[in-house]
């Protein structure tokens, strides 16, 4: 309250709003944020009575196009704006909940089924890779710290090692949806799955430690009928005791994961 009263002649007032809201993360935006339209596209009502459609500034351009061409295969015209980190009053405006929290997130993959082939053909780049690794190299946590030696295996076997940061949201879509595998570290960038084809191979490769359980990705593959599995890696935490994920820096046994893969995947697919 005496924030309040102390900003009140700062506060901006907007009106006519519909409150998406982003943070900094890929994965959070794409699976959290972002469907919360869902409650704005299956309410006609709602559309009539709103002009904008609200996040904070920091909201990157790939989810602004993102957003834009979603608005436009309903033929919805809103304006996107992006507003600074103080304080706003809301008038005639709407506010929806999560519509998923943590693996409660079914309608949320769902809702992204039905932009997949639109979405795609946003996308410029014609290659396609049947096998797939998501690198890390760009990070600032949770690196492979073998990972160049990962690398130089699997794209013997055929795979294409990829930094998503180096893509547009459109490629990164139609890079997962041509994929028939898919292998990386833990990460937000791994929240792509949710545009893999039915019996993508989605191999996870994860910390092996009893006191970590993310089931994220785990949870997508099963509502997209994906098969997923946890490759259990060594890690070194780079702050000693942590247990935040970000500080597992992870280390892979290069000769039992080539054992591994080589049982998992078998002959299926060609090198």
């Amino acid at each position: 309250l005496k924030l309040l009263q102390k900003s009140k002649k700062e506060i901006k007032i907007l009106k006519r709003c519909f409150v998406i809201g982003n943070d900094n993360n890929y994965c959070h935006n794409l699976l959290y944020y972002i469907p919360r339209i869902i409650s704005l596209l299956q309410n006609k009502e709602i559309i009539s009575k709103i002009d904008y459609i609200l996040f904070n500034k920091f909201l990157p351009k790939y989810f602004f196009d993102l957003i834009n061409e979603i608005l436009s295969i309903h033929k919805i015209k809103k304006e996107l704006i992006l507003i600074e980190k103080k304080l706003h009053l809301l008038e005639e405006s709407y506010c929806p909940s999560f519509t998923g929290r943590i693996y409660d997130i079914e309608d949320n993959i769902k809702f992204w089924n039905r932009y997949s082939n639109s979405l795609i053909n946003r996308s410029n780049n014609n290659e396609r890779y049947d096998k797939i690794y998501i690198s890390r190299e760009d990070s600032n946590n949770r690196k492979i710290i073998n990972e160049k030696e990962i690398v130089v295996y699997l794209e013997k076997e055929g795979f294409k090692s990829v930094v998503l940061s180096k893509l547009n949201i459109f490629d990164q879509i139609n890079l997962f949806y041509k994929a028939k595998v898919v292998i990386g570290y833990h990460g937000a960038g791994f929240v792509n799955v949710i545009f893999s084809k039915k019996n993508t191979k989605v191999i996870e490769l994860f910390p092996n430690s009893s006191k970590i359980i993310r089931k994220t990705f785990e949870v997508i593959s099963k509502t997209q009928s994906l098969e997923h599995t946890y490759y259990y890696i060594d890690y070194i935490s780079r702050i000693k005791n942590s247990l935040d994920l970000k500080d597992f820096d992870g280390v892979v046994n290069i000769k039992k994961f080539k054992l591994f893969l080589t049982s998992y995947l078998g002959n299926q697919y060609d090198k």
